[in-house]
């Protein structure tokens, strides 16, 4: 359990992050917190991402950004946000302090979660979820790229909190991609699978047999010996 805390010294105030040392992955990057967001200061903001520069971002976020009647504190982001498409923002009733806030970072979407509750393993059914997204444009960082995941609790424009008595985030969990933070070799998926039954063309019916390293979305576009699409 690590706490975050927002704290004023010697008349300044103080935010908090962490961020990994190593970089991440793609994959599943899930975050258990505590936090009254329910009562979520307007000048605070809680931040769950993985992070290279200001165009190689996905961020789970949680602000007023600064406006106490601002009702869409939650939002999902791949960066940059002014590009249109980028950010989903909803509104967050949960009536608990405990929250699951994911996203499953791939190369073609990225699909993102805040549901009401601590969970594990298997999501739970829809009716928990506060929301949920998939985002499937143009700005979705590679790999390759150096991202590290992060998590902050900051004060928008370094404005003092309304509410004092709000101050505090418990993170209970992280569940990263690889556990060790540390990227390794990745079995490759391929992009095309060639299939030719046999004798052919004398069979009507064929089994296309294909499996991946991990779960995702899969295309398949059937061709005949014009190359005309048979879809």
């Amino acid at each position: 359990r690590l706490h975050l805390r927002i704290r004023k010294i010697d008349g300044r105030w103080y935010c908090a992050e962490v961020y990994t040392s190593q970089y991440t992955d793609y994959g599943e990057h899930r975050f258990l917190i505590e936090f009254d967001l329910d009562n979520l200061d307007q000048n605070v903001v809680v931040g769950l991402f993985v992070y290279e520069d200001d165009a190689k971002e996905i961020d789970i976020e949680f602000s007023k950004w600064g406006d106490p009647n601002f009702t869409d504190i939650g939002s999902f982001t791949v960066q940059p946000w002014t590009i249109p498409g980028n950010t989903e923002r909803f509104p967050v009733l949960t009536d608990s302090l405990r929250t699951t806030n994911l996203f499953i970072w791939k190369e073609n979407y990225v699909n993102f979660y805040s549901i009401i509750g601590h969970h594990e393993g298997l999501l739970p059914s829809p009716e928990n979820y506060i929301h949920q997204w998939i985002y499937w444009g143009n700005s979705i960082p590679k790999n390759s790229d150096d991202l590290r995941t992060h998590i902050n609790f900051w004060l928008v424009q370094g404005k003092s909190p309304v509410d004092t008595t709000n101050l505090e985030i418990v993170i209970t969990k992280v569940q990263l991609p690889i556990e060790t933070g540390v990227k390794k070799d990745r079995e490759t998926i391929p992009t095309k699978i060639s299939h030719f039954n046999f004798p052919n063309p004398s069979s009507e019916r064929t089994t296309i047999q294909f499996k991946l390293s991990m779960p995702d979305y899969v295309k398949i576009d059937i061709y005949n010996l014009l190359m005309q699409s048979l879809n």
